[in-house]
């Protein structure tokens, strides 16, 4: 299972390092659930549009490690963004489930983001 796992989590990452939403849509269960500090969502719609959300901010994904276990992988990477956000560290886990990723949880600190946020809708 791990070969199988290990394929699935390569094909993930580079959907993200592509910007590959038509890739990532093949990779992901259609009851896949995400999550991260500040967010929950559930479905692939709701996460491909997560991912659309990101891109405008994504200028790099940095992968440092990856980690295989039976039906799980992790990885960490670097989410290279524009300031004031810069470089956000990630770990991020997936759980396969019939060959697609049906779990998703992300470790990382929010504040920058957060703070950009709050920024941008403060100018007038």
């Amino acid at each position: 299972m791990s070969n199988d796992t290990l394929a699935i989590a390569n094909k993930y990452i580079a959907a993200w390092r592509d910007k590959d939403a038509a890739g990532l849509r093949e990779l992901v269960h259609e009851d896949i659930r995400s999550k991260g500090p500040t967010f929950e969502v559930q479905g692939r719609e709701d996460f491909l549009e997560s991912f659309r959300r990101l891109l405008p901010v994504m200028v790099e994904f940095r992968l440092r490690s990856l980690f295989i276990n039976a039906n799980q992988a992790i990885f960490v990477y670097d989410f290279v963004c524009p300031e004031p956000i810069g470089v956000s560290r990630v770990a991020e886990m997936i759980a396969i489930d019939g060959g697609r990723v049906k779990e998703v949880e992300l470790f990382y600190d929010p504040r920058p983001f957060l703070q950009a946020a709050q920024s941008a809708n403060q100018k007038p």
